[in-house]
């Protein structure tokens, strides 16, 4: 794959003098580097160019310990709920679902006040649990709850070069990933649960190849 975006690079390195500027320097280093996730926001898309389509979207869960028996997020009402300090879905969950939010400094304190049956579950981003899920370690506990306050996570590059032959290269390339179903392929083979985006993004990719 990188050795088929290096020759993409290379042929579109002379078309825009800024575009050309990033794709040589990729060309040069030999590899493509690429930060931490990010979610696509209003605020966001004033500073960076972030490309469209969006390639995932993660939303809030509960890793909860099965002999809670928990099946709805009504269910969490008068319940104690390991979370983050300061994480923005507290008080949501708290306020619509009436769970009561124990808030710890970082996800180790959560995740040992969970094995210590100070809370019956841990609120958090869903992706953080795919591995717990996967891992013989956590077999007692479960993520049974649809997630809520789904954002997109975008893919972006620098603001001026969003319509350039560089975001252009970068959206396409996204484009095709949920056409060919490739990120489905990665979800399952890291047991991922199956993104509810991933499965409406590749249908509709499809659709408008037909």
């Amino acid at each position: 794959m990188l050795l088929r975006i290096i020759a993409v690079l290379a042929a579109l390195a002379a078309v825009v003098p800024a575009s050309a500027q990033t794709l040589d320097k990729i060309k040069q280093r030999g590899v493509l580097t690429v930060g931490s996730t990010m979610n696509d926001t209003a605020e966001r898309r004033k500073i960076v160019g972030i490309i469209e389509p969006d390639y995932y979207a993660s939303g809030v869960n509960v890793f909860l310990n099965k002999k809670a028996a928990i099946k709805s997020w009504e269910q969490l009402k008068d319940q104690k709920i390991c979370a983050i300090q300061g994480a923005w879905y507290n008080k949501p969950v708290a306020e619509k679902y009436g769970a009561d939010i124990v808030a710890f400094k970082g996800t180790a304190e959560a995740e040992a006040a969970l094995t210590q049956g100070n809370c019956i579950g841990w609120v958090y981003d869903d992706t953080f649990f795919a591995d717990h899920l996967a891992d013989p370690k956590w077999t007692a506990y479960e993520m049974p709850l649809e997630s809520i306050l789904v954002e997109p996570w975008g893919l972006a590059v620098k603001l001026e070069e969003r319509d350039g032959p560089w975001g252009q290269f970068m959206a396409k390339t996204v484009t095709d990933w949920h056409r060919t179903g490739k990120l489905i392929e990665y979800e399952k083979k890291w047991k991922i649960p199956p993104s509810a985006f991933l499965k409406k993004m590749h249908d509709e990719a499809k659709a408008k190849t037909n």
